[in-house]
């Protein structure tokens, strides 16, 4: 295979779609506020919402809503 060839198979490639927080989702203002503009966004940073200015109940909250 030559380069222009996967070069084009890349460029056509699916990009994985990311889940945008809905618009009742708990905290959301403050998870917006702190980068984080997905619900996969929000799963991998689980462990540290506590440092991104979420209180204990908000971030409870966000678990629950994920189903963690």
């Amino acid at each position: 295979m030559g380069f222009y060839t996967i070069q084009r198979m890349r460029e056509s490639a699916p990009t994985p779609s990311a889940t945008p927080l809905p618009e009742d989702f708990p905290a959301r203002a403050k998870l917006l506020a702190a980068g984080l503009h997905t619900l996969e966004d929000v799963r991998a940073n689980l462990e540290t919402l506590r440092n991104l200015g979420l209180t204990r109940k908000e971030a409870e909250a966000v678990r629950a809503a994920l189903g963690d």
